[in-house]
């Protein structure tokens, strides 16, 4: 029976009845219908019952309700919607003023944004929304320093909530410059490991909602219960969003439309329009289309870019949140290729969004640099409508799929455009949509219909140019399945047009579609390949996976073996090593060359693709997998050598690679025999590499650590307890506010982030692909190396044997059984049963020990908990330890390298703890298991063959007993850090590599020196490579001047004496019979003002002589100011004399 107001109003003025239960009740129990039939005629006396403290004017009454929620979400959004039709003039109000805000914040209006934000909080309710935007507006307006004090302020806000200081914490982090979107999630993410769970999905959709699934409902309402009215509508403005997406039932969907319905009567909001647009049976569209945005866009669709640019910037600068037209106002300055110009005359959010946006549609640099970077701003901005925008566009440009719009620009944009009819899934509502407009009105739209329907080309001709009519038919007749009329059209624009940047890409992109559509796999191969070597950035985006999966199932039968283009694009889509090194060698074996070198002189031309074949593909790790070929790695190397020395010839824009690869090679070929002879180790980790190639996102975020080292520095800010490891004793209740507030904790923001930067650089030192410690463990001990190892001498004599293919069953041992004791039928299986028995448990040791142990482990459970390599930052590096290194070593660095190398020291430590530990398992446990194997075999065995003459096998087990020991000594030897940096050398070790370095650079020119290397004392590792630079300048001098002067035939001059702790290099060379004396008195004093100068910042540049250089290694470098380079000039003789203390730099 329906429940009514009169029924209601007994209950309500009932002396016992209590009044909080009551309206438990209604919330609870009444239909929604009774709810508001009950609510209209309720006195106003009441309506806190209904509403709670929804208009907060003290920031301090915010607070959170932790309890989990007894009833759906639907119940909640039921009351929540009749909390905001009791609030509707301040929601209206705060709707109209959040606009406003966002507006004059995007315009850098800042002082008016401010305005407009304290109106808010002042006039209608404080409320999470201001306060997170107060933290966006001084970062913006004043920056990092005033961040952080307004961190520090807000801490003394006296709220019951303790999530509240969790908030505070996040929200001025998200919008601090130097914090990357995915360094800012992976900060947020790993702080909720110690976080209660009544708090995490709160805080993901507060903290982090461009990733967040609007899972958990229920409790998220009733978080929202204890906040401010404007918090509850904006949570129920994405709720209703969320419920009309396609993954939601249709009961969700109906729900979603009734009380969107419900708000739209008495809400001002588009968004609930847009709603009832797409779930209802509505048809009138034009309240959601502004027809002056629509003329604007016409402007764009007839290739009228430099009035679209005139009209949307004046657009802009009175409606700037409006995405849609700022992507039009950017590509059209792209499609005139003129400079991005400005939007307003100061600097502006609005304006870093137009650069990014810009920088990643032409095409310029790197646009995953370009996406990171607007999914960054995008996360600032995170409660605008207009951020909703920016991820729409990035998810539309991460994956390229035609016409369909995302939802969130349809649901956040200002006013809808013609693509928002791809929302709409029934085709009579899509016609009505794109009919809402006459051909008048808008040419777009009636542009667009025509594609909904039957393609007419003709009726657009000469008015919208014929390159975007090709285009958008092109892609309809794709999305119909018609691929070869789509593949004529996209050619024809290829062919007919020159557009760059994002316009070619879409072109590109569909076309190689058709291509592998068609199983035309050469012309896709072509295609790309060309492309991306015109601009790699452009095919970027394609998905090359189905062209792959093609010709890899075809085994390459369907492509041109004898195509260059075909190794370039395995190369650069395939992400397994032997697919690319088959396209390599079906390419070589097709133009018939053994070695890469060959076709210098076999391939008519050496252009783009041949330069990237030689350059890219035919690297040491490629060719070496041609074993017929090349028969040891110094073969590869020298191989390697003679490609670069023959590309640096053609392709002089790269030729300090080919040198510095070269060089690189040359060195490795002369101590790679002295490092077989002395380290067996098979630890390391390629530093250089992950440097270089790894750490663009931890160089942003040292940014911020700089920042905040020179803030600190300055004594600007108080960084100590702003870290949440503060926060998370205070949430889990370990200390109370005041404690907390009070806290001198070591745990401060500058040590957080620290430790955020050790943590990144850790996992790369770890799990990088290519550098990391995990890829040598694999590729050097793990991947067969340690079962060859430790199953070799079983194997030598005969105790194991292998699986069968068929079934995977231990073959039997017929060495034994029939050939050497000859056993009969019942023994025999017996014996048989015990070896195989004996061949499962030595596997089982091996396999347990690469699988299980030697293995790394940090916190993340995802890593093999049971491995050796134990670098968990918790808790066996606790944080006081951990804080004491920063303090003492790190915590003021502001350079990059310097705070890396610190980082990897510490690592190192970790690891040398490890290694000691990994050996000590191996040489105690390991070592006793395989014994033990051994010593039960012999046991069983003398039973089994006790009427036999079992001598000889166990002769084999005591001679496996002996030789194990010394094969598990071996691998012992192996987990020792890598002293490839620190195997002790000669001057004549030097003084070789650098001279071949600069033969080999200069091949086929070659230098000739008469040595008189006296010296064979034996120099510190570390110094090689310093002591072959230094040396190299001085034979790259001489050479560079003996070509000139055609003095190569004559040999120069080198000795090396060592006294005492000096060291002395003398270089001599003979000097051309024309030269001027006064000519070269005066190069020698540059040379002498050079050597007396302190400017060691020269280094960097200089690319002549390389004195500055060389003065460096000797000074600074070789650590003794005394140390000195002079020249002389005497006797047509020019002369160097290097002297070098050595009593930091012998062994």
């Amino acid at each position: 029976m329906p429940k009514n107001y009169q029924d209601f109003k007994k209950l309500l003025f009932h002396p016992k009845i209590n009044k909080k239960q009551l309206f438990e009740e209604l919330k609870v129990k009444y239909s929604f219908e009774e709810q508001e039939s009950v609510l209209k005629q309720l006195p106003k006396i009441f309506t806190p019952f209904v509403t709670g403290n929804s208009l907060m004017k003290d920031k301090a009454a915010l607070g959170l309700a932790v309890r989990n929620s007894d009833y759906s979400f639907k119940i909640s959004l039921n009351w929540y919607c009749q909390q905001i039709k009791l609030n509707q003039i301040e929601v209206n109000e705060f709707l109209r003023l959040r606009e406003d805000y966002e507006q004059q914040f995007l315009l850098g209006k800042y002082s008016e944004s401010n305005k407009t934000l304290l109106k808010v909080s002042n006039s209608i309710s404080h409320s999470l929304w201001s306060i997170e935007n107060e933290f966006l507006q001084v970062q913006f307006e004043k920056g990092l320093e005033h961040n952080f004090k307004l961190l520090n302020a807000s801490q003394a806000i006296n709220v019951k909530d303790r999530s509240f200081y969790f908030l505070l914490h996040f929200f001025s982090v998200k919008v601090e410059e130097d914090i990357s979107y995915f360094n800012y999630e992976t900060s947020l993410n790993s702080s909720f490991s110690s976080v209660p769970k009544q708090y995490v999905n709160f805080f993901n959709y507060r903290l982090n909602p461009m990733n967040y699934s609007f899972g958990n409902l229920e409790d998220l309402f009733t978080v929202y219960s204890n906040y401010s009215i404007l918090d509850r509508y904006i949570l129920v403005r994405d709720v209703l969003v969320q419920l009309c997406t396609d993954e939601r039932s249709e009961e969700e969907k109906l729900l979603c439309l009734e009380r969107s319905r419900f708000l739209s009567k008495f809400i001002n909001d588009p968004v609930l329009l847009k709603i009832i647009a797409l779930l209802g049976d509505e048809q009138d569209f034009t309240q959601l289309i502004e027809i002056k945005k629509c003329k604007i866009i016409d402007h764009y669709t007839q290739g009228r870019y430099i009035e679209t640019i005139e009209l949307s910037k004046n657009y802009l600068l009175e409606m700037p949140n409006d995405f849609s037209l700022l992507e039009l106002y950017v590509k059209s300055h792209i499609h005139l290729n003129i400079e991005l110009e400005c939007i307003s005359i100061n600097p502006c959010f609005l304006d870093i969004i137009s650069k990014l946006t810009y920088t990643y549609l032409s095409k310029i640099g790197d646009p995953n640099e370009s996406l990171v970077d607007l999914l960054t701003q995008a996360n600032a901005i995170s409660n605008f409508d207009f951020s909703k925008e920016i991820v729409s566009f990035l998810e539309r440009n991460m994956k390229i799929d035609y016409f369909k719009e995302n939802s969130l620009s349809y649901f956040y944009s200002r006013s809808l455009n013609p693509l928002h009819y791809t929302v709409f899934k029934n085709e009579a509502k899509r016609a009505s949509f794109l009919g809402c407009l006459d051909t008048e009105t808008s040419l777009t739209f009636n542009f667009f219909r025509m594609l909904n329907g039957s393609i007419d080309k003709e009726k657009f001709k000469g008015i919208i140019p014929e390159y975007r009519i090709n285009y958008y038919t092109a892609i309809t007749h794709f999305v119909r399945g018609e691929f070869e009329i789509a593949k004529n059209g996209l050619e024809q624009i290829l062919k007919e047009s020159n557009h760059a940047g994002f316009f070619f890409e879409l072109v590109v992109d569909c076309l190689f579609k058709c291509y592998v559509a068609l199983f035309e796999i050469d012309c896709a191969i072509d295609l790309y390949v060309h492309t991306y070597l015109t601009n790699e950035t452009l095919v970027s985006r394609i998905d090359s996976s189905k062209a792959i999966e093609v010709i890899t199932s075809q085994r390459f039968r369907n492509v041109r073996h004898d195509n260059i283009n075909l190794p370039v694009f395995i190369y650069n889509t395939a992400s397994e090593t032997h697919a690319k090194f088959i396209a390599y060698d079906l390419f070589m074996r097709a133009v018939k060359a053994n070695r890469p070198t060959e076709l210098f002189s076999i391939l008519e031309k050496t252009e783009a693709a041949e330069m990237f074949f030689l350059r890219f593909v035919a690297t040491s790790k490629i060719i070496s997998r041609k074993a017929l070929v090349f028969k040891n790695s110094l073969q590869v190397i020298e191989e390697r050598i003679e490609i670069c020395q023959g590309l640096s010839k053609i392709d002089t824009t790269n030729i300090e690679e080919y040198n510095n690869e070269i060089s690189e090679l040359t060195k490795r070929l002369t101590v790679q025999l002295r490092i077989k002879e002395i380290d067996q180790s098979m630890i390391y980790v390629d530093e250089n590499g992950i440097v270089g190639h790894e750490l663009g996102e931890t160089n942003k975020g040292f940014n911020r650590f700089r920042s905040i080292a020179e803030l600190l520095n300055l004594n600007k800010i108080d960084a100590t307890g702003m870290s949440y490891d503060a926060l998370l004793e205070l949430l889990i209740g370990n200390i109370d506010r005041d404690t907390y507030k009070k806290s001198i904790r070591k745990a401060d923001i500058h040590f957080e982030h620290f430790i955020q930067l050790f943590i990144q650089i850790r996992d790369k030192f770890l799990f990088s692909n290519y550098y990391g410690l995990d890829y040598y463990l694999s590729q050097r001990i793990r991947h067969g190396t340690i079962i060859g190892q430790l199953r070799r001498q079983f194997q030598e004599l005969n105790l194991v044997t292998s699986r069968s293919s068929e079934d995977g069953d231990y073959l039997p041992n017929l060495y034994w059984s029939s050939t050497q004791l000859g056993l009969d039928k019942e023994v025999k299986e017996k014996f048989e049963l015990r070896m195989s028995q004996f061949s499962q448990d030595i596997d089982a040791v091996i396999t347990e020990l690469k699988d299980r142990y030697i293995q790394i482990k940090t916190e993340d459970p995802k890593t093999q908990q049971s491995g050796w390599f134990n670098y968990m930052y918790i808790p066996n590096w606790h944080k006081d330890h951990l804080y004491s290194l920063f303090i003492s070593k790190i915590q003021l660095i502001t350079d990059f390298n310097e705070f890396t190398t610190s980082i990897f020291d510490i690592l190192w430590d970790m690891t040398a703890q490890n290694l000691q530990r990994i050996r000590t398992a191996i040489d105690q446990q390991v070592k006793a298991i395989l014994i033990s194997h051994l010593d039960e075999l012999e046991s069983d065995l003398m039973i089994i063959l006790k009427d036999s003459q079992p001598g000889k096998i166990m002769k084999s087990i005591a001679d496996c007993r002996t030789n194990v020991q010394s094969d598990v000594d071996t691998v012992i030897r192996w987990f020792n850090r890598s002293k490839n940096d620190e195997i002790d050398f000669t001057l004549a070790d030097a003084f070789n590599t650098s001279l071949t370095i600069v033969n080999n650079i200069n091949s086929p020119f070659l230098i000739h020196f008469d040595e008189n290397l006296e010296t064979q004392t034996f120099f510190k590792g570390a110094y090689f490579t310093h002591f072959v630079d230094l040396l190299k300048i001085f034979i790259t001098n001489i050479f560079n001047y003996s070509k000139a002067n055609e003095l190569l035939n004559v040999a120069a001059k080198v000795r090396f004496h060592l006294e005492g702790e000096i060291l002395t290099i003398d270089f001599k060379n003979s000097l051309a019979e024309l030269d001027s004396q006064e000519a070269l008195l005066l190069k020698i004093d540059e040379i002498k003002t050079a050597l007396l100068s302190n400017n060691y910042s020269a280094t960097r540049g200089e690319v002549k002589s390389g004195f500055y250089k060389a003065n460096n290694i000797v000074k600074n470098v070789f650590r003794d100011k005394s140390n000195e380079i002079t020249v002389d000039l005497h006797a047509n003789t020019f002369k160097v004399k290097i002297k070098i203390s050595v009593n930091n730099l012998l062994v």
